[in-house]
């Protein structure tokens, strides 16, 4: 909690519950990070509409996803929130797949595709999109996810970069941004904190904005996201920049 509070983080919408907080370890000796959740009976996992505060009349965004639409009651939690908080907001969805911690993967799969179709913006990585649809490259997924509804199709690239596609501003490509990694873990969680908030900046805060986004707004947002993702790699630990850090960076607006 002290460590959110010094970071500007509102905390009015935490729910305190007797259960403990999951656990996330990663192991960085090989080539790709190798992670181990402790999250039996957690406060995560075991979280009911109940427990959760009503969200602000100023809310403009829910995002949500991951390894918490793996495990009821959590999975049924959210996506009922979600549901609720459609009407005028936007709801951002990153299925951020962690297959090894779905104990039912055909639950989880169910689950996954459930909050897909909430989703205005789905933000997926490449590893995501080869667990969920195999067979499809970045811009098929985003062809069907557009004509199914979804506003925003946003897949990150690794250091390739990420593309988005929208029907109203088509397809956009940027680069990524060129530092040396230390650290990948967050890198995803920041590239979507850095869209959101450059979406905002250039006054999306509701579906019918996303649905008329001009091209270079679009792209801003994604150079954007791309910056904060470069900063977070560039340093150990999930530990994104402020806005203070990014000042001549690549991809910075």
């Amino acid at each position: 909690m002290a460590t959110l509070a010094q970071s500007g983080v509102d905390l009015s919408l935490i729910a305190r519950v007797d259960r403990p907080t999951s656990l996330a370890i990663v192991d960085l000796n090989g080539d790709e990070p190798r992670y181990t959740f402790y999250d039996t009976a957690t406060a995560a996992r075991g979280m009911t509409l109940r427990e959760l505060k009503a969200l602000p009349a100023h809310t403009t965004v829910l995002h949500f996803g991951s390894i918490a639409l793996a495990a009821e009651p959590a999975a049924s939690t959210l996506i009922a929130r979600a549901k609720t908080a459609r009407e005028g907001r936007l709801i951002c969805v990153d299925p951020n797949v962690r297959p090894a911690f779905a104990h039912d993967q055909p639950f989880y799969r169910r689950n996954l595709e459930r909050a897909l179709e909430l989703g205005h913006i789905i933000k997926l990585s490449l590893s995501d999109l080869a667990w969920l649809r195999p067979q499809l490259a970045p811009e098929e997924f985003a062809r069907q996810r557009l004509a199914a509804g979804t506003l925003l199709v946003v897949v990150t690239r690794g250091p390739q970069g990420a593309i988005a596609c929208s029907s109203r501003a088509g397809t956009c490509v940027v680069a990524a941004a060129p530092v040396p990694v230390v650290d990948a873990i967050g890198a995803g969680d920041a590239f979507t904190a850095g869209l959101l908030a450059a979406l905002m900046d250039e006054g999306i805060k509701a579906p019918a904005d996303l649905e008329s986004i001009r091209p270079q707004r679009l792209r801003t947002a994604l150079a954007f996201g791309t910056a904060v993702a470069g900063a977070t790699c560039a340093r150990a630990g999930a530990d994104p920049p402020r806005r203070s850090e990014l000042a001549g960076w690549p991809g910075h607006p």
